[in-house]
């Protein structure tokens, strides 16, 4: 039999059941912390991909960005790095974070790294081995959150030398007492990212 729970006009479903399934009903709305595609872009010997304030807006606290398939053009050991922006590219905040690597394939921890500056590196050495790529899943809390510090966690693995994965986070300096980010950027250093695909979510509070 079916039933469910309707609003006080006892025509309106909160939830209902049919079948032993029970489902949201038409007085329920919204994404309640789904991931919302925004954009995506794809690299072709870009010197960066960029999400600005078009994407980064004050619909969204918290973003995600995945990456899959990236590929240096560089034969250079390359890192993948990020930056935000409070002023949509203009300037760019201050950056603390840290990294930790594993060997894939290996037992134990293989080191740590970290610092301060412009940048977040979410990876170092990565091969231009076509077909290896990389993979990336970088997490922004509090971008348009006024009067606080932002928060980024991210892991990436790869093929990095014998291969290594990472995970690390940082802490996003706010430019202003009431600064917010609306612009991230991603590039490889040195040279190019020659392919790979990049898509942005938004979270729902």
């Amino acid at each position: 039999s079916a039933g469910g729970i309707y609003e006080s006009d006892g025509s309106t479903p909160v939830l209902t059941e049919s079948g032993g399934v029970v489902s949201l009903g038409s007085a329920v709305t919204g994404n309640f912390g789904a991931w919302v595609k925004l954009s995506s872009a794809t690299a072709s010997t870009s010197a960066s991909i960029t999400f600005d304030n078009t994407k980064i807006t004050s619909a969204y606290q918290n973003y995600v960005i995945i990456g899959r398939s990236i590929v240096p053009d560089s034969a250079s050991a390359p890192d993948l790095r990020i930056k935000l922006s409070y002023d949509n590219g203009s300037n760019f905040n201050t950056i603390t974070g840290g990294r930790a690597y594993f060997e894939l394939g290996s037992t134990g921890h293989a080191g740590a790294t970290g610092g301060t500056g412009e940048e977040i590196i979410t990876s170092t050495n990565a091969s231009n081995t076509a077909g290896a790529g990389v993979y990336c899943d970088i997490r922004f809390y509090g971008l348009q959150t006024e009067n606080f510090d932002k928060q980024v966690q991210f892991s990436t693995s790869g093929l990095y030398g014998a291969g290594y994965g990472y995970y690390g986070f940082a802490r996003v300096t706010k430019n202003a007492a009431d600064s917010v980010v609306n612009h991230l950027t991603l590039k490889m250093v040195p040279g190019n990212i020659a392919t790979g695909y990049f898509t942005l979510y938004g979270i729902a509070e």
